[in-house]
């Protein structure tokens, strides 16, 4: 018998270490290229209500962030750069994010580095980094560190003012497991730790954030209350946000029909289906459009479309993959117009 318990407890430990080895991934610029596709969308849940999370130990882990709550939403569309107002400021940009009027530039080669924004609200503003921040470095696992120091300069034309402020990142892939989000997805990620310094003297300050990543641009990020808390465990934050996967949300067009045009959303086909379906919706005026999934709790777990759109027929393209299997609404708003369907998950 205690030869059995003892066989057991190796084949248990076995199977935990096994387990552990199956969760490290390896972000690799192929994959960040496949998230920052133009046409995909990101929305950003802040929770600024919860003051307590636990960040989990370092090397193999998990992390729990379902209870993490939505006090409000971002959101943001990946565009081709050469398209953007600001392109002739950043002309080796390969990625572009706009949210609102913010429009962030990003080169992809070997590693993902951060040019620089530009800003068309509350002010004409350029802001600039020279070098660009590297923001990942690629191919991207467990161990990976590198350090990022730039000058960051920022233009107000229309107050003719100039500032300029160093900083340096130290950043470090500490852990990798399983995160849960909430609504119950559960993806494969890595933990990067990333050290803020900037300044000396009454100028000086420090931040520390914790970001949780996966291959499919789903996220978690953790900004502790002040920077001297242990790297483990349960912390206390300030705040922090999530994302589901940045997926496909690309909107196309779709041939007339020669019937007047009207406010419209149409069952999604294929349904029930897995992991992608096509949405079709319609709408009678220039109008800002947004087109959201829901769970059945009345959570939202992904935008599939906010852009301004003229009138006319379109199709929209959800990729659900990593959510569970399930009933989900699609809300369509377009001005003070909505309506609302229902989909089937199928795994």
């Amino acid at each position: 018998m205690k030869a059995l318990i003892q066989f057991l407890a190796i084949a248990l430990c076995v199977l935990l270490v096994a387990a552990a080895a199956s969760a490290q991934i390896t972000i690799t610029s192929t994959d960040v290229g496949l998230v920052f596709s133009p046409g995909h969308s990101l929305t950003s849940k802040i929770d600024t209500a919860t003051k307590t999370l636990n960040i989990g130990t370092l090397g193999a882990s998990n992390w729990d962030f379902s209870s993490i709550v939505s006090n409000f939403t971002t959101s943001a569309t990946v565009v081709a750069p050469d398209t953007t107002f600001f392109f002739s400021e950043f002309p080796s940009a390969t990625v572009a994010e706009k949210a609102g009027g913010v429009y962030s530039y990003f080169q992809l080669a070997t590693d993902l580095v951060m040019l620089g924004s530009g800003f068309t609200v509350p002010f004409d503003a350029r802001l600039k980094l020279n070098p660009g921040e590297t923001v990942y470095k690629l191919p991207m696992t467990m161990g990976t560190s590198w350090t990022s120091s730039y000058v960051e300069t920022t233009k107000v034309a229309s107050l003719g003012s100039t500032t300029t402020r160093a900083y340096t990142r130290d950043n470090v892939v500490d852990a990798f497991g399983n995160m849960t989000l909430p609504g119950g997805a559960i993806f494969a990620a890595l933990r990067l730790r990333v050290d803020t310094k900037s300044g000396s003297g009454p100028s000086y300050f420090r931040t520390i954030t914790y970001q949780y990543i996966a291959k499919n641009g789903a996220g978690v990020f953790v900004f502790p209350a002040d920077t001297s808390q242990a790297s483990t465990g349960v912390i206390s934050v300030s705040n922090s946000s999530w994302n589901g996967p940045i997926v496909g949300t690309s909107v196309e067009e779709s041939p007339g029909t020669g019937l007047p045009l009207e406010f419209g959303l149409a069952q999604n086909y294929p349904n029930p289906f897995n992991p992608s379906t096509t949405i079709p919706f319609s709408v009678d005026r220039t109008s800002l459009v947004s087109l959201k999934i829901y769970d059945v709790l009345g959570r939202e777990v992904a935008t599939v479309v906010s852009e301004q759109l003229s009138p006319g027929r379109y199709s929209a393209r959800w990729d659900a993959s990593g959510l569970p299997s399930g009933v989900y609404m699609y809300r369509l708003q377009a001005g003070s117009s909505t309506a609302v369907k229902s989909l089937l998950l199928v795994r």
